[in-house]
């Protein structure tokens, strides 16, 4: 096999020879033999397996896709042999293709820019560019459409760079400030920029580009010399400095913004000018600084909203790794970690320090040394951001940490790999800094205790010193703190004592001691932890295996807690002890176990407005009337003649049916009983739940009503539950302002309700359950929430019409802009469209579940008469064709069925044809791929359709639908086809 190269020399071989021929084709021709581009995560693996860097394997891997022969360069022991020929005299097009890095020519801003840094029009630039890019088997350019690279930035920087000109970087200089300083769009409310306005700035391809090559003229050192003594650097740091000083001069913080994505470049560009940059913008109440924390939640269809301390935070981390320019990295993170309000976005300045600083795994090459030199600095400076940062640094068993972004073109990233010994000093130089800094303030060991188990026997020691020896002058409440943080230790080593973390038992006795020593003298402190949650751990018992017996022996303990607090202070200790907790039930309820001689005094407080002392009388009765009963219940009934306590009475027994009965003779504790009645007291029972919904209907509590009917949806079937359902929904709608609770109810709850309610659609009637649903249709789940307004659709052509006359002007009409919409056309033509977007119930479907011909052709022909009618044919058209695309397949899986082929040939409507394409290109909704993946998916598709149309010989409508679907396929697999191929390449997006 002979490859032969020269075009000439192929044409004089002659027609009949005995070699095999590979010949390359003219560029633009159809080949016999397409030879694919190498796959550069195969390239990248191959390299891993040979242990290769993870991010020069990947590197390289872009590469290998891009140029085989750059590959080999970056690979050789000796490149210097393998120099291609446009390196050796690079003429003046070269050497500033290799300056903007790249571009994109669909961007007319960065068409201009190549106009003014080359001098030619871009028509002529282009021919220019085409052999650099395909007239060679080693390019110097590449291309995807319209998106120019330099194929190999790297290597042709060395290659090319020490000919770089005065004249290419004064040039250089020019356009790079003029891009650069460009202030860049602003995402709208979907997280997308206008493309009109998008492709009238510089592209992120030539922003990019520029930021790299100053990143390489920074890191060039001698590299680029120019006349004077000056370096490429210079010629760095110049255009850093003067587009720096401009970003802060903009107070709308709009220009720094902009740069937020290139700043990791930049920084390595000019570090020193960058760091200078920064200061002056983290001064003053308001810093300038605090405008890059622009978190905002996910918009509407998803996409993640960006925020400009993500590339402040990126630029920063690569600094860190400088032993150069550690300190003033560090000390910059820390101030942004102290402005910073927090945000949606885990990537935050204060868990950056925190892996820079990491004792297992420090993101820096900064000596340990060094690094605790700096923490002491940071301590001093900042206080409390970085006492919680030293805290952090004792890592957990279950900790993990991200890898930072690293220099690209400075040798600042040395390996430190961290041996158990110098992690163990690592950790102990940062227990150290933190007693240290304890003092005289015993608050300060509370974050210790946490970290007990987190550092050596020596300092577990020293800390156990310190709290006894604070016991004496910590007030109670600081004792109480520290006691509590150290009986949960102990408890959940003592807990899990035989596994392999827990401390050995001889230390937790130490513990104890301590723990003995800090135990606050009064009662209400010393117990209160006993109430600070449902869910306690014991100081003295190993996890339970028994929950049950373990939850009597905690419930026995409060119990007797709770006598030593009585015995104490009495109730006004009792009260004390309600204020410190977030659950004053568990203190109601074990003063009721303790002692039973308090009914009276509780139920005086049950006519005080709501506070802890008023919960923990609830809690007290409840338990009481748990076990005491019906006889209990009407005993406390009578000590009280006021009808809100009574109904507190009632309510507490959570027995409904026989509070309802002891109601008749309370008539006028029934509103009260109703305004606070928990209606998750009610059974399964029709009769019962109908009661409720009454009582609930009378106290206007509509929310609680629709909870109770949607928790019992799938068990009910009474039709007086049902009116009574609607009754709810209607006065719901009737209120003039939407109650707070309202925000309880969920879309699920609205879509167990309404599925309950289309079963009695005949009893309730259509027409009004249709309008309810038409009312609530936003709150409804778009995929069957609205079963009776969408069956109607499909039955009555006529509502149909109603809502396409909703939703579209005449077709007779010209718009001429007069006739504004008011805001309540403009609020139902937006509920129309929703409701017909939502639609996925075809018309015509019979008893079968298949589409019979005569039900769909008199369903569409009396919509299609309407719609002529209303002179709204073609957008009804349009509506008609899309839902078509939900008709069930035959029987024996024919799709679009029988049914609707018959009906395009009889209909020969383009705009229902258009629509039919249009649903089933919808239907398909969200997917998901590799990145790299391509339009695979797509192609299947387009495939199948293909085949699918070329059965449809009897119906050519169907087929035209069927192959232009194809067509749309194949269409959008060629552009995601292009997205992954920007990706393997490593182009932006």
């Amino acid at each position: 096999m002979l490859v032969v190269g020269d075009a000439e020399l192929v044409s004089n071989i002659p027609l009949s020879h005995k070699h095999r021929l590979v010949v390359p084709a003219v560029v633009g021709a159809k080949a016999k033999v397409e030879v694919p581009r190498i796959d550069g995560e195969i390239v990248a693996q191959l390299l891993l397996d040979n242990d290769f860097d993870h991010e020069r394997a990947y590197a390289l891997g872009t590469l290998a896709r891009r140029s085989v022969p750059a590959l080999r360069r970056a690979l050789a022991r000796y490149p210097d042999t393998l120099v291609p020929s446009w390196a050796r005299s690079p003429s003046l097009i070269l050497r500033r293709q290799l300056l903007l890095g790249s571009w994109d020519g669909q961007h007319s801003a960065d068409r201009s820019a190549v106009e003014q840094f080359i001098g030619l029009s871009y028509a002529e630039f282009q021919d220019a560019s085409r052999p650099a890019a395909s007239g060679t088997d080693d390019p110097f350019l590449g291309a995807l459409h319209e998106q120019w690279h330099v194929v190999a930035p790297d290597d042709s920087w060395d290659l090319i760079a020490p000919h770089l000109t005065a004249a290419d970087l004064d040039q250089f200089e020019t356009i790079a400030l003029q891009v650069l300083s460009e202030v860049q769009p602003q995402r709208d409310q979907f997280g997308f920029v206008n493309a009109n306005d998008l492709s009238s700035r510089y592209s992120a391809s030539l922003r990019r580009g520029i930021a790299r090559t100053l990143a390489m003229l920074g890191a060039s050192g001698e590299l680029v010399t120019l006349a004077g003594g000056a370096t490429g650097s210079d010629v760095a740091r110049r255009v850093l400095s003067r587009l720096f000083a401009l970003a802060n001069e903009d107070s709308t913080y709009g220009l720094w913004g902009s740069l937020s994505d290139l700043l990791s470049n930049l920084a390595e560009a000019a570090p020193a000018e960058f760091i200078q940059a920064m200061r002056p913008g983290l001064q003053g109440e308001v810093p300038l600084h605090s405008a890059m924390f622009a978190d905002r939640p996910p918009t509407r269809i998803g996409f993640p909203s960006q925020s400009p301390h993500l590339g402040f935070i990126r630029a920063l981390e690569v600094l860190a790794w400088s032993p150069d320019h550690f300190d003033d990295a560090v000390d910059i993170l820390a101030k942004l970690a102290a402005i910073d309000p927090g945000g949606s976005w885990s990537n935050r300045p204060a868990r950056s320090l925190e892996e820079i600083f990491s004792c297992w795994h420090p993101e820096t090459s900064a000596e340990s040394a060094h690094r605790l030199k700096a923490l002491k600095r940071l301590l001093r400076n900042t206080l409390d951001p970085i006492r919680a940062l030293l805290v952090t640094l004792i890592p957990n068993s279950h900790g993990f940490q991200s890898p930072h972004s690293t220099p690209k073109y400075r040798d600042w990233k040395r390996e430190q790999l961290i041996t158990r010994q110098q992690f163990r000093e690592n950790v102990a130089g940062v227990v150290d800094l933190l007693l240290d800094d304890c003092g005289d303030d015993p608050a300060r060991l509370l974050p210790l205790i946490d970290k007990l188990d987190r550092i050596s026997p020596t300092h577990r020691a020293a800390v156990a010193t310190k709290l006894t020896a604070v016991s004496d002058v910590a007030d109670d409440e600081v004792r109480a703190q520290l006691a509590d943080a150290l009986r949960f230790k102990i408890g959940q080593h003592r807990g899990f004592s035989g596994s392999d973390w827990a401390l050995p038992e001889g230390e937790l006795q130490t513990l104890d001691q301590v723990l003995a020593s800090l135990e606050p003298q009064a009662p209400v402190l010393r117990l209160a932890w006993l109430f600070k949650s449902a869910h306690i751990v014991m100081p003295d018992q190993k996890r339970p295996s028994d929950l049950a017996a373990f939850g009597e022996e905690t419930r026995r303990r409060r119990a007797s807690a709770m006598g030593e607090i009585l015995e104490s202070g009495g109730l006004a200790a009792v009260d004390a002890l309600a204020g410190t907790t977030d659950y004053p039930y568990l203190i109601g309820r074990a003063l009721a176990d303790q002692a039973s001689g308090f009914d009276s005094e509780m139920l005086t407080r049950l006519a005080e407005p709501d506070s802890p002392n008023r919960q923990v009388a609830v809690a007290y009765l409840q338990t009481r009337l748990f076990a005491g009963g019906v006889s209990l219940r009407d005993e406390l009934l009578a000590e009280t003649n006021e009808p809100s306590v009574q109904a507190i009475i009632l309510n507490a027994a959570s027995d409904p049916p026989s509070a309802w009965k002891a109601l008749e003779d309370l008539p006028a504790a029934a509103e009260h009983y109703w305004a606070n009645f928990n209606h998750y007291d009610v059974d399964n029972s029709p009769e019962h739940i109908i009661t409720a919904l009454h009582g609930l209907l009378t106290a206007r509590r509509l929310v609680a009503a629709l909870q109770l009917v949607s928790h019992h949806a799938e068990e009910i079937d009474a039709a007086e539950i049902a009116e009574l359902t609607v009754r709810v929904l209607v006065s719901l709608l009737e209120q003039s302002a939407i109650p707070p609770e309202f925000q309880q109810l969920s879309n699920y709850d609205f879509h167990r309700i309404f599925e309950f309610l289309a079963r009695h659609r005949e009893f309730i009637g259509a027409q009004q359950l249709a309008n309810l649903e038409w009312q609530l249709f936003p709150l409804l789940d778009a995929g069957g929430g609205a079963p009776t307004l969408h069956a109607t659709l499909s039955e009555e052509p006529s509502f149909f019409v109603e809502l396409i006359c909703r939703v579209y002007r005449r077709e007779d009409e010209e718009p001429d802009g007069s006739q504004a919409l008011s805001e309540e056309r403009r609020r139902i033509a937006a509920r129309a469209y929703e409701v017909l977007y939502a639609w996925r119930r075809c018309p015509g479907i019979g008893s079968a579940g298949t589409v019979e011909i005569e039900l769909l052709r008199t369903w569409v022909n009396g919509a299609r008469d309407r719609l002529s009618e209303a002179a709204r044919l073609e957008s009804g058209d349009s509506h008609i064709g899309q839902i078509l695309a939900y008709a069930p397949p035959d029987q024996d899986g024919l799709f679009p069925p029988r049914a609707v082929r018959d009906l395009l040939e009889e209909l020969q409507s383009d705009a229902i044809d258009r629509g039919l394409e249009m649903g089933i290109f919808n239907k398909r909704g969200f997917t998901s791929r590799g990145a790299t993946e391509g339009g695979t998916q797509e192609r299947d598709l387009a495939q199948r359709y293909r085949g699918l149309a070329a059965e449809s010989a009897d119906w050519p409508r169907t087929r035209g639908v069927l192959r232009s679907l194809a067509e749309s396929y194949e269409h959008y697999a060629r552009q995601v086809d292009e997205r992954a191929e920007r990706l393997r390449r490593g182009l932006p997006d």
